[in-house]
């Protein structure tokens, strides 16, 4: 107890960089608006696609920092409930998380902190903090739906090592074809970003499950 209490002061102060990091980096970006972006319509009003050249833009500091204190981590996540392929008679489920090697808290100050970020079918995530607390997901359609839970570090990038992302498909009152993945080919969890950003570097982030490209990659080197 000791040691975990330890990193999290630790994870606690270099939040308190990465804070500030965010900050300098939304004021240096406060020039353009995120509502509306610059040549976005032609001049007869008509929208036009805008295609930007994407390139990997290297990390603040602090977040480099920060990512080295989690790196001692190895996310292990289970869906304890809903079961795989239960059938519910209630549009109201209550969620259950057992979570190994990772230490999830949110930084009172900051509002900052290692999470789940979970996702019910293709809606946007949300942000778990304590798995202690009732998550309750609430009137859900009758159907089939899929739950799927990532680790993330504080500024949502996902944990990339096996075992750090958990799903379970299940169903309300019967069985349908939609929000069934095939868990035998690949599938893409899209995480970030989300929402409306400015002119700031934006985190693109994804986990991928049965597609191994690491080996495909080997393969194609030899």
């Amino acid at each position: 107890m000791i040691g975990i209490n330890w990193h999290r002061t630790v994870v606690g102060r270099l939040l308190a960089l990465f804070a500030a990091a965010v900050l300098i980096l939304g004021l240096a970006s406060c020039g353009a608006s995120p509502a509306e972006l610059p040549n976005s319509k032609n001049k007869s009003g008509s929208a036009t696609a805008q295609v930007n050249k994407i390139s990997e833009a290297s990390p603040p500091e602090a977040i480099q920092k920060l990512c080295q204190a989690l790196e001692i981590y190895q996310p292990q996540i289970s869906i304890l409930n809903p079961l795989p392929d239960e059938v519910l008679q209630d549009i109201n489920v209550s969620v259950q998380f057992q979570v190994k090697d990772f230490p999830i808290f949110k930084e009172a100050n900051l509002g900052l902190g290692p999470h789940l970020q979970v996702l019910l079918d293709n809606q946007p995530y949300a942000a778990v903090y304590d798995i202690n607390q009732t998550l309750t997901l609430s009137d859900l359609e009758p159907g089939t739906h899929t739950l799927r839970v990532l680790a993330a570090r504080p500024w949502e990038e996902s944990f990339k090592n096996e075992g750090a992302f958990a799903e379970t498909t299940f169903h309300i009152f019967t069985k349908t074809g939609d929000n069934n993945p095939d868990r035998t080919l690949p599938l893409l969890t899209y995480n970030s970003p989300q929402g409306s950003y400015g002119a700031e570097p934006i985190l693109l982030d994804f986990y991928l499950t049965n597609a191994p490209l690491h080996q495909i990659a080997q393969e194609n080197s030899q």
